[in-house]
């Protein structure tokens, strides 16, 4: 830059550049709310460049996944909203983490940021504050723009606005449960989907790292689709099947992920190898999938992996893929099982009912049949005795003691011999983690082709991150009875912590 250029004329070309840029924003900004130095990365360049594609209305929804840690709720929740006054101090935000406290700090230093002299220079007094909407989760300008900080779950209190922020609308502590991402997905496409001045303009950003197969990204990504969402998503190890390209709504390039190794880290000025090493050990492989790689189960499964499950049953002389073994099917079997995990009803998002034919030789555990999907009480009694018909040998019939299950096994008993009952101690965490060492060893055998193969073993690798898991739970019971013991009293020992 020109040395001989006065200082007035210098301070209005940043002006310029910064109303422009968000990329120069943040890196002019970054020393006026942060005292620690503005470390650069990759994925800067990326959050920069979605985010002035939304300010520029050539995108107009994004999902971002990024690990935490990565200065994501710096770039999006603090520094757009102040960098969009800029530009159009008339623009209004409800910005929502899972906890006010959150969305309430971003707030907060947002408004810091405004207060600080060098922002002010940038308005040169094109508006001001209002003092009479001045407090923590909700302030205003002159020219009519508003940001309200808000938590997943609460209500709007009647404001809408051009824009919608969610930031980690989960707590990663809260995964596991069902209600907290229901409650979280329930708020976002009911309560909030209607809350714009404008729907044909609005704005939506979701960021955080995944954390289940259900979370609000998993679920808007599969129920309302890419065509309807951008999608960013930033593993902090590259992998190359999923490597991020965002194209704007004329379908040309925004952003892609510069990185071509596989394992090359996106951050390593901050998250060198050895950080992200003890993150693994400290996360755990759930924990480091979903939040680090943004993928809620690990590729190689979680706690079932996915290389346990190449050797299958087939018809002598079946040639099997490459990677896969075939044995073949006994003659005959020492013991032969039907076991079943019942649902509580038909529904389009009720689990399936899982009813499972097994057969045991030896060490090995054969499932020869399967009806799983979703019925109702008639269908589901209707279904175990056809499956008893076409297997007369299978002399014992097992069910979970639980939902529809108990009243099956009432009626059951006076058509079928042989009805067991069991009760669901442990969780189903703890039955399936038990039913591992059979699944390692190979001593728990599928089909090699079956309609439903395909979906069983990757409704297993992904436990606990699934949305459903009634088939690999209806297998632990199976495991449990036939290869353990058969009155399944491990459930007992690990229900006692034994």
């Amino acid at each position: 830059m020109d040395s001989n250029l006065d200082l007035d004329t210098l301070r209005e070309i940043e002006r310029d550049l910064v109303r422009r840029h968000f990329s120069e924003f943040v890196r002019s900004a970054w020393r006026h709310i942060d005292p620690a130095p503005l470390v650069w990365g990759v994925h800067m360049d990326a959050l920069c460049s979605v985010l002035q594609a939304i300010a520029e209305r050539r995108l107009q929804r994004i999902i971002i996944n990024v690990p935490p840690g990565y200065a994501k709720s710096m770039l999006v929740a603090v520094l757009f909203p102040a960098w969009r006054w800029l530009r159009k101090p008339s623009w209004s935000l409800l910005a929502a983490s899972h906890s006010l406290q959150l969305s309430t700090r971003d707030a907060v230093k947002t408004r810091a940021l405004m207060d600080s002299e060098w922002y002010k220079d940038m308005v040169r007094g094109a508006w001001t504050m209002r003092d009479d909407d001045n407090q923590k989760t909700f302030y205003k300008n002159s020219a009519g723009g508003f940001r309200l900080a808000l938590s997943v779950g609460s209500g709007t209190t009647g404001y809408r606005s051009e824009c919608q922020i969610v930031d980690d609308a989960l707590d990663a502590k809260a995964a596991y449960s069902a209600l907290k991402r229901e409650e979280a997905v329930l708020w976002k496409t009911i309560t909030m989907s209607t809350r714009f001045n404008d729907m044909e303009r609005a704005e939506e950003i979701i960021i955080g790292q995944r954390l289940h197969e259900e979370d609000l990204p998993g679920y808007l990504l599969k129920h309302e689709g890419r065509g309807k969402w951008a999608h960013l998503n930033l593993p902090g190890e590259f992998e190359p099947d999923a490597r991020a390209v965002v194209k704007d709504i004329h379908g040309k390039l925004i952003w892609e992920d510069p990185r071509k190794e596989a394992g090359e880290l996106l951050f390593p000025a901050k998250f060198s190898a050895k950080v992200m090493k003890d993150l693994k050990l400290a996360l755990g492989p759930y924990g480091y999938a979903g939040q680090i790689q943004q993928r809620p189960t690990p590729a190689d499964g979680g706690l079932l992996k996915r290389e346990w499950f190449n050797t299958r049953w087939a018809a002598p002389g079946t040639t099997p893929p490459t990677g896969m073994q075939c044995v073949p099917l006994p003659k005959a079997f020492s013991e032969m099982t039907i076991v079943a995990d019942c649902a509580f009803k038909k529904t389009d998002t009720s689990d399936k009912v899982a009813i499972g034919v097994w057969g045991r030789q030896g060490t090995s555990l054969f499932l020869l049949d399967l009806r799983w999907e979703r019925m109702t009480f008639t269908e589901t009694l209707q279904a175990f005795l056809d499956l008893k018909a076409k297997w007369p040998k299978a002399n014992k019939v097992i069910i979970e003691d639980k939902a529809n299950g108990t009243a099956i096994i009432d009626v059951l008993r006076s058509r079928i011999p042989g009805v067991v009952p069991v009760q669901p101690d442990g969780g189903k965490e703890a039955r399936i983690a038990a039913s591992t060492p059979k699944w390692a060893a190979g001593n728990v055998v599928l089909p090699l082709q079956a309609p439903w193969v395909a979906d069983f073993i990757e409704e297993a690798v992904s436990f606990p991150r699934a949305p459903h898991d009634d088939a690999i739970d209806m297998a632990a019971y199976a495991i449990s009875a036939m290869l353990q013991n058969s009155n399944l009293s491990w459930l007992e020992a690990i229900n006692k912590g034994l």
